[in-house]
């Protein structure tokens, strides 16, 4: 997945996003951030089986 976007914009969505995310848990699944590109938008998902943030940002596909 390659895409363009604006740094402020990502990592703010990041910082968002990672408040939701596990720091120690027995599920590998949810020590991370899950990213989904259309091509058009972003989306930035975490969860920590309490708490769910996502965030969507807009984004320009990257051709190469």
């Amino acid at each position: 997945m390659k895409f363009s976007c604006n740094l402020k914009a990502i990592s703010e969505a990041v910082n968002n996003v990672s408040l939701a995310v596990s720091t120690r848990t027995n599920l590998q699944a949810l020590e991370g951030i899950l990213l989904d590109s259309d091509g058009v938008t972003l989306t930035l998902t975490g969860y920590n089986l309490e708490l769910g943030i996502i965030k969507t940002i807009d984004v320009k596909d990257a051709v190469g």
